[in-house]
């Protein structure tokens, strides 16, 4: 209608064609000049898409700390890694004390999870973990790392953290060695005084209560031998299972 384009005309379809891939290829010069300022100002520090998280706030492109927020967050890591408590524990005790997440609702383990996996919480700065994989279909994708033209932006000691490096690294370690345990087929807990405490003689899994009702009735049973019963062998993942332990 614009551009006074007639497709009854025998040259219609041609200009139309024409006028539509120019539009599409100033689009594109469009999206990488919107793309291209967008990193540089990462690259400088200025945050993006974080306008609210538990124990940061953003303005103008700068994380400042809430400090009764911030607290959460170290008992958070303080619970994970010196009380070795998981964080289906965690989410429970924070939840039991009245305390909401930053959105105001109830603690759930994910979002504990998340917490010891942001690394603003030290100090660093990880951005553009998203990205459109092009500007037609505009489909967003986890960023990886792997993309030359959407690289992961990180800086360290980019802003003051919540807490010390130390501390991090402590809980970054124990994420790790406690994803191992789980990818074995093993699980970590900490729901009784005795969670991940008690372990099978024969293969090394821990011991959980055996599920009876009533606390006279119960007793520690091999994780292993109750899951996988009694029959040691080699699952298709190359994991050890089974034990005739009684």
């Amino acid at each position: 209608m614009t551009d006074g384009i007639d497709t009854r005309d025998k040259d219609g379809e041609l200009r139309l064609t024409i006028m539509a891939s120019i539009a599409q290829e100033e689009s594109r010069k469009v999206s990488e000049r919107v793309k291209w300022e967008i990193r540089r100002k990462m690259e400088n520090g200025w945050v993006y898409g974080y306008s609210r998280m538990l124990g940061f706030r953003t303005e103008n492109g700068v994380l400042k700390i809430v400090p009764e927020e911030a607290e959460i967050v170290k008992r958070i890591f303080n619970s994970y890694v010196y009380e070795s408590k998981g964080c289906h524990t965690i989410a429970n005790e924070l939840n039991a004390a009245g305390l909401l997440s930053v959105n105001g609702k109830m603690w759930r383990e994910d979002g504990v999870c998340r917490i010891l996996k942001n690394d603003k919480d030290v100090g660093d700065l990880t951005q553009w973990k998203h990205y459109s994989t092009d500007f037609l279909t505009k489909k967003v994708v986890q960023n990886n790392g792997d993309n030359p033209d959407a690289p992961l932006i990180t800086l360290q000691d980019h802003n003051e953290g919540i807490v010390s490096r130390e501390l991090w690294d402590m809980a970054q370690k124990q994420i790790f060695e406690r994803g191992q345990l789980a990818r074995q087929g093993k699980k970590y807990s900490k729901h009784y005084w005795y969670s991940s405490k008690v372990f099978c003689g024969k293969c090394g899994y821990s011991y959980n209560v055996s599920g009876k009702n009533t606390k006279i009735k119960r007793s520690l049973r091999c994780v292993n031998r109750s899951k996988y019963g009694n029959n040691h062998r080699i699952d298709a993942n190359g994991a050890e299972v089974g034990c005739d332990n009684k």
